[in-house]
């Protein structure tokens, strides 16, 4: 997921910086029912312990089992691992790369972070067969080559900006594995009572978005009690000067103090024609009503207010704050399954032109 790649880049920077030894491991094709996608990333350490995963399992078992014992080598291999053979009955078929972590990769992870700090999408482009000892890596944007070997960046790059245009695209002409990377999806929430805050600590617990609150009570926006968040935003009283704004990988929660200050927020996001992927206000029936009659009265189109999920949440029942943000974020949650894949990275698999046998 966005997120935990967004983890990933920065954890593997902070290893190299402390001169760590690991091995990364790296899910680059999956068919059949199989507990995690190509793209899907794992660190495994000397001792066995490990950070992040793919899938859990016997499958994750074999791979960190395999990732300690060739922990010593520098040169990386391609494995293939038919689920069933492992007594999985999902029954899928997973290839893994095992690549040893090493401090000449330092300046391309450290590239990798920065553009996800900055919320820019970014491709990667991995060499599986001609570099499998020492394999090359091509990181690009949709402007420029930011890291990568000449030769490789000079097959790899047509690829690349195919896949800026496409969301997932398939060639027979070599054998490369390509991923293309956004920011992870955030949370942006105006509002940190009752309902916000709890909204907060269960989005960040579910490890599908980062988050952002908002609110225009220093003693509510305190990031000392709200340790989940990645910002804590105090904005001007009354939310009348400038606001944090989405992108097309924010969702929006609208849950300030009262109907007025909904009302600022709402306006704002909406003036401001700024994309999002989800944008909802705490609210009944009724106020939407109102709330929405005085926008149109205001200059807001009825295009723009048809966008706006309210009331929120799926009709889970119960009051408590806890209950409240749970249907919210489950609403959420199902609103980015449904987008078809739009906000996930694509993924690129170029299968050689003759399979070599890759036994497990």
């Amino acid at each position: 997921m966005p997120l935990a790649e967004h983890q990933f880049y920065h954890r593997v920077v902070e290893l190299l910086e402390q001169n760590q030894t690991f091995k990364i491991c790296r899910v680059v094709h999956a068919v059949g029912s199989a507990p995690r996608n190509a793209g899907a990333q794992m660190l495994v350490f000397p001792d066995g312990n490990i950070e992040f995963t793919l899938g859990g399992g016997a499958i994750e078992g074999r791979v960190i089992r395999e990732a300690a014992l060739s922990m010593q080598q520098s040169e990386s291999m391609l494995r293939e691992y038919h689920l069933g053979d492992l007594g999985m009955h999902c029954g899928g078929i997973m290839q893994v790369m095992f690549e040893s972590a090493q401090q000449k990769d330092l300046g391309f992870y450290q590239l990798a972070s920065g553009l996800l700090e900055q919320r820019q999408s970014f491709v990667v482009a991995y060499d599986l067969i001609e570099h499998q000892a020492n394999p090359a890596k091509a990181l690009f944007s949709e402007s420029e080559v930011l890291f990568g070997e000449e030769n490789f960046y000079k097959k790899a790059k047509p690829t690349a900006d195919a896949l800026w245009k496409s969301e997932k695209v398939y060639t027979q002409q070599a054998d490369y594995f390509v991923h293309q990377i956004f920011p992870s999806l955030r949370l942006l929430i105006f509002g940190a009572g009752h309902v916000g805050a709890k909204l907060a600590e269960v989005a960040s617990a579910s490890g599908v978005f980062t988050v952002d609150i908002v609110d225009d009570r220093p003693e509510f926006a305190d990031a000392k009690k709200l340790p989940f968040c990645e910002k804590v935003i105090v904005a001007n009283h009354n939310y009348e000067k400038a606001l944090p704004l989405p992108d097309e990988r924010t969702f929006a929660a609208v849950i300030t103090r009262c109907h007025d200050t909904d009302k600022v927020v709402l306006k704002t996001l909406l003036d401001s024609d700024r994309p999002f992927a989800y944008l909802g206000m705490i609210g009944s029936v009724p106020k939407r009503a109102q709330l929405f009659k005085i926008l149109k009265d205001e200059g807001v189109l009825a295009s723009k207010l048809e966008q706006v999920v309210t009331p929120m949440g799926l009709p889970i029942g119960g009051k408590e704050p806890g209950e409240i943000a749970i249907s919210m974020l489950a609403e959420m949650i199902e609103r980015k399954n449904q987008l078809d894949g739009t906000l996930e990275g694509g993924i690129v698999r170029w299968k050689r032109k003759q399979q070599a046998q890759l036994n497990a």
